[in-house]
């Protein structure tokens, strides 16, 4: 559940609230050019780092110099680190300062005794100005670039050069003025691969060259003017036998303006003058929540610090009622190109773990076993997520599932399956949360407090029973090498020159590859698949050999006897019986402790699905109260699927499980 205050919950929990906003912050940026960057820069201060400054969520803070005006008491600054200390993410700090005139000339030397140039006749003739040089290993189409120059003390550079390059032809090469501390570039560039960004001037005197943030795109802002319908779908298993949903779907009204010509249809793709052309599957969407709170804000709240995000029209408008409480719907990436339709345009958006569907074939035969959290981490490595956080990789794993061992070597399946059989694995919960990162930790056994009633409800909730359980089983797996060597795979393949091969074929241990008619330039072997280079010229006969895992089983049995016997009392069934099969399972107590786990869970049988009036705090997995007309007090529930549904008003379903054996 998402941190919202004590207002919040009043104002929603009233019969008649007050008016509720949307925002949808879309990106229409090249996510991956980033991932595919190499830069290159002049010398710059020793706390600057120049590789963050690519990131989405790039740094906000800023350290403190004694340059003129940049010493702030705002809390945004940080003081400069000392030798030793770690150095925070800030961005591109130039080492040079410019003159009085705001030019910068004479710039220090990269350490070889002489000044880094620039292409001949770049940056109007200037080879000595602050230099960024960004090289991409493929090439990249962009609307435009938006740069954050230095938006905590509002500085920006009165003169910058730009220039793009295919390869060594110039795309691009232009001398800006902009005009603000964010600034977005208005020239599309097309299939670059190469930029160069040279600082010629500084708007204020005796400044160093910063970027705190480059985005290759630009980014639009959607509000309920603009938004006709939009809904968020969340879901979760808390037992891990389905993937988690997590989708955000929006429409809008297709006549927004961006500057310059293309206004109107901006997204139909007949419009040559719009953008749908730079629209990709991996565009990031962040969606918020507001609030509307008449009664402003108390003292009480401030000082708890308790606010999730606030927008203050000032102190009078804040005791007198003007505060906007926002809450952050989560961070998605489009699905595919929207669909226009006369004025409207719609959008599908998913989060990044169902973007996960390719095949992981790096699992490895470890005969004494491996812990889950060092497979975890390296299938999300493996995975390509690209990182949007400055300081850390964009996944948030449970410490403990370094106390789970498997001796299976990983199957080939999509990365976001064997993330939900390691989570399965250790009695874990699979999910991203509204920042954007990658869980898996077990679910919170913490009492939110939140209390959904008649008022709130928009009709008597619908109740079902799942069937009596009489039993879980779960297999406990075995991994043992044949004992003779087998020829996994065998094939002929032309070679000329260069040639990259993938090869599959059944798990095994001690895998070996055999090559005649070519040099194998390199190789690398896991238990089901090798990945080699060839050089040559003809034909290349390939033989992979290695001994065979043959896999037994055994299977644990959690009898939920307690259950059956009531069953039995009332006339009923027999019951169910729950199978599972998690490979990574290879010992009879871990096969115990995830059956029992299953077990439990199963015991629940009441499901409720609501219509309410809408929650955008809540998250599957919480644990709420539920008033029921049947009992004196609101029965405790988990939240398993959510959906929240915004056309002018909010509106909501709810599909939760009662915490309480029937």
């Amino acid at each position: 559940m998402q941190r919202v205050s004590s207002l919040y919950q009043k104002e929603t929990g009233r019969q008649i609230a007050a008016q509720g906003y949307i925002r949808i912050r879309f990106g229409l940026t090249d996510t991956d050019a980033a991932a595919t960057c190499t830069p290159e820069y002049t010398p710059q201060v020793g706390f600057a780092r120049v590789e963050p400054l690519l990131r989405e969520d790039a740094p906000k803070h800023v350290y403190a110099t004694f340059e003129p005006g940049r010493m702030r008491l705002d809390g945004r600054q940080r003081i400069a680190p000392r030798a030793g200390q770690t150095v925070r993410a800030e961005g591109f700090v130039s080492a040079a300062l410019s003159d009085a005139d705001g030019m910068f000339g004479g710039g220090p030397s990269d350490g070889s005794g002489r000044v880094p140039q620039l292409p001949a006749g770049s940056a109007g003739g200037r080879s000595d100005c602050p230099r960024l040089t960004l090289r991409f290993s493929k090439p990249h189409t962009v609307p435009g670039l938006t740069f954050t120059f230095d938006a905590v003390c509002g500085d920006w550079p009165a003169a910058l050069w730009l220039a793009a390059y295919a390869g060594d032809a110039p795309l691009l090469e232009k001398t800006y003025e902009p005009d603000a501390a964010v600034w977005t570039s208005p020239d599309a560039i097309e299939r670059f691969d190469r930029l160069e960004i040279c600082f010629l001037r500084t708007a204020r005197p005796f400044r160093r060259a910063r970027l705190q943030q480059l985005l290759f795109g630009f980014g639009l802002v959607f509000d309920g003017r603009s938004v006709t319908e939009a809904t968020r779908t969340a879901e979760l298993d808390p037992i891990g036998r389905r993937l988690p949903v997590n989708t955000f779907d929006f429409t809008i009204v297709n006549t927004n303006s961006l500057t310059g010509t293309g206004a109107q249809y901006l997204f139909d793709p007949d419009n040559a003058q719009g953008v749908y052309r730079y629209i990709s599957e991996q565009n990031p969407v962040r969606v918020e929540y507001g609030q509307r709170l008449p009664e402003g804000m108390t003292w009480g709240d401030a000082a708890a610090g308790s606010w999730g995000a606030l927008e203050l029209s000032g102190w009078r408008e804040v005791y007198e009622g003007g505060v906007t409480e926002w809450v952050h719907g989560g961070r998605y990436y489009l699905a595919g190109r929207p669909t226009a339709d006369g004025l409207t345009a719609r959008f599908t958006a998913q989060d990044a773990l169902t973007g996960l569907t390719e095949t992981f074939w790096k699992g490895v035969y470890h005969p004494t076993g491996k812990n889950l959290y060092e497979l975890a981490v390296e299938v999300l490595t493996d995975s390509g997520l690209a990182p949007f956080d400055p300081n850390g990789p964009p996944w948030r794993l449970w410490d403990g599932l370094a106390d789970f061992t498997t001796g299976a070597p990983l199957p080939a399946k999509p990365h976001r399956e064997l993330l939900q059989l390691i989570a399965h694995a250790a009695c874990c919960v699979l999910y991203t949360d509204r920042e954007g990162y990658l869980c898996i930790e077990p679910l919170c056994a913490q009492q939110t407090g939140r209390l959904i009633d008649f008022h709130e409800l928009l009709a008597r909730p619908k109740v079902s029973l799942t069937p009596v359980l009489r039993a879980v089983e779960c297999p406990a797996y075995t991994y043992l090498p044949e004992e003779k060597v087998s020829e996994l795979h065998k094939e002929d393949v032309s070679v000329e020159g260069t040639a990259r091969l993938m090869l599959t074929f059944p798990q095994a241990a001690e895998v070996s590859v055999a090559v005649e008619g070519a040099r194998v330039v390199s190789q690398t072997l896991w238990a089901g698949a090798a990945e080699l280079a060839l050089e040559g010229s003809g034909t290349a006969h390939i033989v992979v050999t290695g001994r065979k895992l043959a896999q037994s089983r055994r299977i644990v049995t959690a009898e939920a006897q307690r259950q059956v016997a009531l069953s039995e009392r009332d006339g009923a069934s027999d019951g169910l019986t729950e199978t599972l099969d998690n490979p990574l399972i290879t010992d009879a107590a871990h096969a115990r402790l995830v059956a029992e786990w299953v077990r439990d869970w199963l015991l629940l049988r009441g499901t409720y699905e609501a219509e309410y009036r809408g929650s955008p705090e809540l998250d599957p997995g919480d644990l709420i109260r539920l008033e029921n007309q049947f009992s004196p007090e609101p029965a405790p529930a988990r939240v398993l699927r959510s959906e929240l549904v915004y056309n002018g008003s909010l509106r909501g379903r709810l599909e939760v499980k009662r915490m309480a054996e029937e």
